[in-house]
């Protein structure tokens, strides 16, 4: 029997989990399996683990623990989870959620080698990270600035608004893949876009009036049913929050390592330092100041040589009356809310923020689903599963500082694993409870 290598499925969704599993093997061989692609902006990512045949020659990936390599459990993801960016010089994803592949199909090539590095077998496979028959249509209509994903087929959808954190920019990936599962998601811009639609370089002073504008928009699309969900990550998960307890259009709201609070202004200083983020009829939003003390100051704590916030000073925030208003209302949202979070964010503490938000509920009697899925070993990047979970620094799109994120690779790609299946649950849900 010849020695094969069996990766499946072909070609799906990036999203999809993969089955590797190897044939053919000498009982007990031990062999290494390799995992390599390379993206369209030049970088390579590469991942590698070395195993020990079963008795009958047969390897596969989902029951095999790797006597070495880039990870070490039992887990078929694993090297694609555990990719690294090869190279001094490669370069650095602004977010860690995903490969800066853009919306292309690319290829992993997963190859078998033995002790001497001989290549036994190889077997490609193709990742989308947006379905076949999803249309991108680019939106600069209406003083909408962003990207209009609808999913393949006809009829009205939920209508998701994605927004994006501290990166600014259009999240087309997050909104591509929700239009994949057959929701209509706008990745809408609101700073720097580059120019576009005449929005700001920085998160500072931006007018909430612009995204009621927005929502407003994409109800009145014939391929959206009425029904919209604000999604948002980080600062963007603080704003969806805001803009759920603010906007009765809003029907649910899923917030991904966001704030309780409203936060000041994201700018290079001075500018940026205690300026408003967000604007309301032409009056600054209150914010909180920073609860993660200056890095390098001797009074910073320290994990694992990483500055986190000082728990006195995250508590400073609901014991003082004077940050009140900068308390976001999220009882008045008017439909269901996912929290997810990273137990290890190091960025902020989503955790606390949302077991407060949690609790702020319960005491309101909130009438609707609320849920905090927070998970251990895990940071600010949870997202969607699929890709690499080994980048623990956040780069800046317009500098060459990089910040810790926190986590684990395991941690984050096993909480990547586990939240995906109740994101889209919760949409399912909320469409089912629309529908009656």
């Amino acid at each position: 029997m010849s020695v094969a290598l069996d990766v499946t499925p072909a070609r799906a969704l990036i999203d999809t989990p993969v089955g590797i599993i190897a044939d053919g093997l000498a009982p007990s061989q031990v062999v290494s399996v390799r995992a390599w692609v390379n993206i369209p902006d030049g970088t390579a990512w590469l991942s590698a683990a070395t195993f020990v045949a079963e008795p009958d020659g047969r390897l596969d990936l989902s029951r095999a623990v790797p006597l070495a390599g880039s990870y070490r459990i039992a887990d078929a993801n694993g090297l694609i989870w555990s990719l690294a960016a090869s190279g001094a010089g490669a370069r650095q994803p602004a977010s860690g959620r995903f490969i800066e592949s853009g919306l292309a199909p690319y290829e992993i090539l997963f190859s078998l080698h033995d002790v001497d590095g001989t290549e036994l077998a190889r077997c490609p496979v193709t990742r989308l990270p947006m379905a076949d028959g999803v249309r991108r249509l680019e939106i600069r209509d209406g003083g909408v600035t962003g990207t209009l994903f609808l999913p393949e087929g006809t009829g009205s959808h939920t209508g998701i608004v994605v927004v994006p954190g501290s990166n600014g920019g259009i999240p087309e990936h997050l909104a591509a893949l929700y239009a994949s599962h057959g929701h209509v998601a706008l990745a809408l811009g609101y700073f720097r876009t580059g120019g576009e639609g005449g929005l700001p370089d920085y998160l500072m002073r931006i007018p909430l009036e612009y995204f009621d504008n927005a929502l407003e928009w994409l109800a009145a699309r014939p391929e959206v049913d009425g029904a919209l969900v604000m999604d948002g990550t980080s600062r963007g998960g603080e704003l969806a929050l805001l803009l759920g307890s603010m906007f009765p259009r809003i029907g649910a709201v899923i917030g991904w390592v966001p704030s309780s609070h409203i936060h000041r202004a994201f700018g290079p200083p001075p500018d940026g330092r205690n300026v408003a983020a967000w604007t309301w009829q032409g009056r600054d939003l209150p914010f909180v100041p920073p609860v993660l003390r200056p890095r390098g100051s001797r009074d910073a704590d320290l994990e694992d040589g990483i500055p986190v916030p000082h728990v006195e000073d995250v508590n400073w925030i609901v014991m003082h009356p004077e940050f009140e208003g900068a308390r976001i209302a999220v009882e008045r949202i008017g439909g269901p809310i996912l929290l997810l979070s990273g137990r290890d964010d190091v960025m902020w503490p989503s955790a606390i923020y949302c077991d407060w938000i949690v609790a702020w509920l319960h005491a309101a009697d909130f009438p609707h689903e609320v849920r905090h899925l927070s998970y251990e070993n895990a940071g600010h990047t949870i997202g969607p599963p699929g890709n690499p979970a080994t980048e623990l620094q956040s780069y800046a799109a317009r500098s060459p500082n990089s910040f810790p994120v926190g986590g684990t690779p395991e941690g984050i790609a096993r909480a990547r694993a586990a939240l995906w299946p109740e994101v889209l649950g919760f949409l399912e849900r909320f469409d089912r409870r629309r529908q009656g």
